[in-house]
């Protein structure tokens, strides 16, 4: 994928207009699977041993429609485990 360059100040914008957006009146913690589901429809996609095979909690397929997420890390935030959820929703917010 040829991804063009974008000056830093362009790249906070969009992340502005998108919290304004998705988020303005949302008390943290954000779904962030909701958003990537239901208000941008990318399909998240449990996925057996996605950490353990390329070292990241989420990543966002190339067709931008479905978001690859670590199945054991998702089962235990989902599960209450607390001690994986910020770094689960860092990582879906950061394919976001």
């Amino acid at each position: 994928m040829n991804v063009e360059y974008k000056p830093v100040e362009e790249l906070w914008g969009w992340a502005d207009d998108f919290r304004k957006k998705f988020a303005q009146d949302a008390v943290p913690p954000i779904d962030v699977v909701y958003i990537a589901e239901l208000d941008l429809g990318i399909e998240p996609l449990l996925t057996p041993q996605l950490f353990s095979k390329i070292g990241m909690d989420a990543a966002l397929a190339s067709d931008l429609k479905s978001i690859y997420i670590d199945e054991e890390a998702y089962l235990k935030w989902e599960a209450g485990q607390h001690w994986i959820e910020k770094r689960m929703r860092f990582s879906i917010a950061h394919e976001l």
